[in-house]
């Protein structure tokens, strides 16, 4: 209250990075986190039994931040590379590119912290993919609504992340599988969630095949170097 009264009201933008606002979201945080911290403390942990306070933290986690990254998200903002741009091409192209790849990071930072800690129970991805896609649509409904076929792609593509995790097992024993893991499943993710937007409106996308395979490759890519600091190589012995 003493914000607003000394310095008004954030409008838009403003309002994700006004410090007393941050200060809401650092609380949020460690309430949200609370079923995650008190699980990873717990010995064991295994199947949905165990591990659903978890998976629904970590989703909750996920969501919070591309909610405080919404101008930076593909599923709140998809019209962007749906429509005509005329003369401002290079501005959108670079705001577009970063609509992926933030949301690449924060998606496989929060899957790969879970996955050095336990073996998720099959469907956990796809609710967590699910549920983000959604209410990232929702909360922008009025301008995302026709591209409703993005959640369905977030779908399909935690349906192929759960099915990598049950056949190929990556763990912090077995890392160069999940390096790998963490390579195709943004790869995969978010090509899948550009087929659902290339699907709607007439003009599909305007990005030439270079950037919209390319972005996706990057995404990968991403996963790859978070993998690296979630799971560090083995060091020699002295």
């Amino acid at each position: 209250m003493l914000w607003h009264e000394i310095f008004g009201i954030e409008q838009n933008l403003e309002a994700l990075f006004s410090p007393t606002h941050l200060m809401l979201a650092t609380g949020a945080f460690f309430f949200v986190s609370g079923p995650l911290r008190a699980a990873w403390q717990r010995k064991g942990g295994r199947g949905w039994g165990e591990l659903l306070p978890a998976v629904l933290s970590v989703t909750m986690l996920f969501s919070m931040f591309t909610f405080f990254t919404q101008y930076a998200n593909i599923f709140g903002n998809p019209a962007v590379l749906n429509t005509n741009i005329g003369g401002t091409r290079y501005f959108i192209e670079v705001t577009s590119v970063s609509y992926i790849l933030i949301p690449a990071a924060l998606m496989m930072g929060s899957i790969l912290l879970v996955m050095r800690r336990w073996q998720l129970p099959f469907g956990s991805l796809t609710l967590m993919f699910v549920v983000n896609a959604l209410v990232m649509l929702l909360m922008r409904f009025e301008f995302a609504s026709p591209y409703w076929r993005t959640v369905v792609a977030a779908g399909i593509g935690g349906l192929f992340a759960d099915i990598l995790v049950l056949w190929l097992q990556p763990s912090a024993v077995r890392h160069n599988i999940l390096r790998l893991f963490a390579f195709l499943v943004p790869f995969v993710y978010f090509l899948l969630v550009l087929g659902a937007i290339a699907l709607t409106g007439p003009r599909g996308l305007w990005w030439e095949i270079h950037t919209w395979l390319g972005v996706p490759f990057v995404a990968g890519t991403i996963g790859v170097g978070l993998s690296f600091l979630v799971v560090s190589p083995p060091q020699p012995v002295e």
